[in-house]
């Protein structure tokens, strides 16, 4: 199995300063949010940071990497690191009931597998695409009742919570409160794919860091050393948005992507021709794929209209049609339909199609009034 794709720290020199912080335990924030598209660089630079933060010797090139400490965070086994990730409820027992307890092997596993994790990806490891994945009111409980233990070495208590967004209602007003009254020498680091959604009381009490994309030349960099040719190293850096995991699915999972490609030409065709009949018939098809599926059909049109957006104003050379040259399609056509006010509209469609699906509305409504919407542009432009 090839090595998992690796990003230098030292590439990103913006963050230097406040990993510094967590070396020096200088003005270290009880409550803090890294905030990244899916896939970005939060995980590594989280990973960093509190490796800094526990290490028994840092300097000013990061965490020794030898003490005890950092070998036991290294291993995901540090008893003063407790890791929060969104589960399926119904496992566990007692106090670990609907916790991720149960789960902290599956986590070692994915995150060892996956340095810049996908939350589509975990959901798919849980088995998770047709049930509720979230955070309960219990897990809440749980991280008060782990920051109140003694520390094992003395210095700082960790949670790292991945998704703050699928916090329910109860579980994120009970984390409020541990926010708001925190612990001596805790931290809370959460990192977040959506910060709308995080509830607004906790986001506004938190640290908030802004995680840029990786730049396209030391993604393409990274990718070279992953054995990729220069030429695919520089299409995927450009097709990924500058996330690493991104860039690591589309190479694992080529050809699962095909498939919502082929929808997104589909619908284009559709309501571009103003067939009304076919929309019904697509909808119908693709409503009775499993709600994320359909959800990653939306991210994936989403991603390629902003993609063509660029592609027309001459800020990108390829598309994700560049990775599927037999996927008959001329992306040119397209792009010269959009421009910034009906590109922006068309995004508002798409994410408020989304929301509808979370909430399970019925996706055949849903998608086809999505579709009639798209109709109802096009023709406008005529």
């Amino acid at each position: 199995m090839a090595s998992p794709l690796q990003i230098p720290l030292q590439k990103l020199p913006e963050w230097g300063l406040w990993l510094d912080q967590a070396a020096h335990r200088e003005r270290v924030a009880h409550a803090q949010m890294l905030v990244c598209e899916d896939g970005g660089m939060a995980w590594p630079l989280a990973m960093d940071y509190v490796g800094r933060l526990l290490c028994a010797q840092p300097s000013v090139r990061g965490a020794c990497g030898t003490c005890p400490s950092c070998i036991q965070l290294h291993n995901m086994a540090h008893p003063d690191v407790h890791w929060i990730v969104p589960v399926i409820g119904g496992e566990g027992r007692g106090d670990d009931e609907d916790t991720c307890a149960p789960f902290l092997a599956d986590v070692r596993t994915f995150l060892g597998q996956n340095p810049h994790p996908l939350s589509s990806e975990w959901i798919e490891h849980l088995g998770g695409k047709q049930k509720v994945v979230q955070i309960s009111v219990k897990e809440s409980a749980r991280i008060q009742r782990l920051l109140s233990l003694k520390a094992h070495s003395g210095g700082y208590k960790v949670v790292v919570l991945w998704m703050p967004e699928r916090l329910n209602d109860s579980a994120a007003n009970k984390l409020l409160k541990l926010v708001e009254e925190p612990l001596d020498r805790t931290l809370l680091l959460l990192i977040s794919h959506d910060e709308a959604s995080v509830l607004g009381t906790i986001r506004s009490r938190c640290q908030v860091h802004y995680v840029k994309p990786v730049p396209t030349g030391v993604l393409s960099e990274a990718l070279v050393i992953q054995g990729i040719s220069a030429d695919q190293a520089a299409v995927l850096a450009e097709l990924s948005g500058g996330q690493p995991g991104q860039a690591s699915m589309l190479l694992r999972n080529r050809e699962a992507l095909r498939e919502p490609l082929q929808h997104f030409v589909e619908f284009m065709r559709i309501t571009y021709k103003k067939d009304l009949v076919g929309l019904l018939a697509f909808s119908e098809r693709l409503a009775k794929e499993p709600r994320e599926q359909q959800k990653q059909w939306i991210h994936v049109s989403a991603q390629l209209l902003s993609q063509l957006l660029r592609l027309r104003h001459g800020a990108l050379k390829n598309s994700l049609f560049a990775w599927f040259p037999d996927v008959a399609f001329q992306p040119d056509g397209l792009a010269r339909l959009l421009d910034e006010s009906k590109h922006s509209e068309i995004q508002g469609l798409l994410q408020a199609a989304l929301a509808d699906i979370q909430r399970n509305i019925n996706s055949r409504i849903v998608l086809s009034d999505l579709g009639i919407q798209f109709m109802r542009l096009f023709a406008a432009r005529k």
